[in-house]
């Protein structure tokens, strides 16, 4: 639509044009007409210009940067897949003592140990089996979320 706005006001203004060029009206003043055909000229240029820059629904330089921060967040993704199979060898080191009679034993000595602020000791029984659980719920969104990947081109 916008495009046949430009057209047709192009059109008038090379009518208009036409016009001058011919008028008897302005045959003493060559230079009135050069006047009107360079206001002409650039008000076209301008028009097609302003279109074809409304027209682009991409710009290539915003589309570099975003291609750029892709990579970096890619990069940032490769080294949390390294982070999660280091998480995995401890919790699996988690698990062969939650599971073994030494658990058992350090549980029922009533062992006090030092934990950083905001953690919880191993050796409470919920601790472990609320880790196992958001381990679950953690694996089942990466999973999700790969699918996503994989399904979207």
């Amino acid at each position: 639509m916008l495009r046949l706005a430009v057209l047709l006001y192009a059109l008038r203004l090379v009518a208009l044009y036409r016009f001058i060029l011919h008028s008897t009206i302005f045959n003493d003043t060559g230079r009135l007409k050069a006047l009107c055909f360079q206001t002409a000229f650039c008000i076209i240029i301008g028009l097609f210009t302003f279109y074809r820059r409304s027209e682009m629904l991409f710009h290539p330089q915003e589309m570099q940067q975003q291609y750029e921060q892709y990579q970096a967040l890619c990069r940032q993704l490769e080294a949390a897949q390294q982070q999660w199979q280091a998480a995995e060898t401890l919790w699996q080191g988690l698990q062969l003592y939650y599971q073994s009679e030494q658990w058992l034993a350090d549980h029922d000595s009533d062992l006090n140990l030092v934990t950083a602020e905001g953690e919880y000791s191993i050796l409470d029984q919920d601790t472990l089996w609320e880790a196992t659980q958001a381990r679950h719920e953690r694996a089942l969104r990466w999973i999700r979320l790969g699918l996503e990947a994989v399904e979207k081109p």
